[in-house]
């Protein structure tokens, strides 16, 4: 029992010491380093390309797909998506845009489409479809837009049917045409339709648009 208390008041009496230092090991003249490699994979057997797990550059837009792809993605495709397909694509787009029995967002995606690429074939596309009254409402808002946006800097056939809207029965579509015209109500010709809209307008939600349109813009 006593060699045992002994045992352990020279323990406790160790342990408030400092550690002791240990020389750091020296490396041994003349002696090579082996570098560890990992084993070589056997025939067969699966190999694991850890480079692949890194982060690299995500796939841009611009990968040339098909329309049918481009149409069905959940998020509106990049306009380099769209100008990346090849010229037929302009003539399937129509196709889509022309179909009734197509869903309305497939056929105004198609509108868009049409207008991002540029194609000759989607002006008067998007003409038709606006100047039709029978044409579903959202298709004519999503044309006037697309006319405005893309061919009237370019082509002076754009601006007639967007002045005929600027008339049309629908009040939400006559809305829609002054606010995609108000970005170009420096010109002359654009300035004029709106002010001759303006001056017999009477549906106050349409004042509003023409009016905005029409206003100096902000310095």
């Amino acid at each position: 029992m006593r060699r045992i208390s002994t045992l352990l008041v020279l323990c406790l009496g160790g342990c408030g010491n400092a550690p002791p230092v240990v020389p750091p090991a020296q490396p041994t003249p003349g002696a090579a380093c082996n570098v560890l490699e990992p084993p070589a994979a056997k025939a067969g057997e699966p190999t694991t390309n850890l480079g692949a797990l890194r982060p690299g550059t995500p796939a841009g837009p611009g990968k040339p797909r098909s329309v049918e792809a481009l149409l069905a993605m959940h998020h509106p495709p990049a306009e380099a998506q769209w100008k990346a397909l090849p010229p037929g694509a302009d003539d399937a787009l129509v196709a889509i845009a022309r179909d009734t029995e197509a869903p309305v967002t497939r056929r105004a995606r198609a509108l868009s489409a049409l207008a991002l690429r540029g194609a000759p074939q989607g002006r008067q596309q998007l003409a038709a479809t606006l100047g039709d009254p029978g044409a579903d409402a959202t298709l004519r808002r999503t044309s006037a837009r697309a006319l405005a946006d893309t061919y009237l800097a370019t082509d002076a056939d754009a601006l007639e049917p967007l002045r005929a809207a600027l008339a049309d029965p629908d009040a939400q579509l006559r809305a829609a045409v002054a606010q995609a015209l108000a970005p170009h109500a420096t010109r002359d010709d654009v300035r004029a339709a709106l002010q001759a809209r303006a001056a017999a307008e009477q549906d106050a939600q349409v004042k509003a648009a023409l009016d905005a349109a029409l206003a100096p813009p902000t310095p």
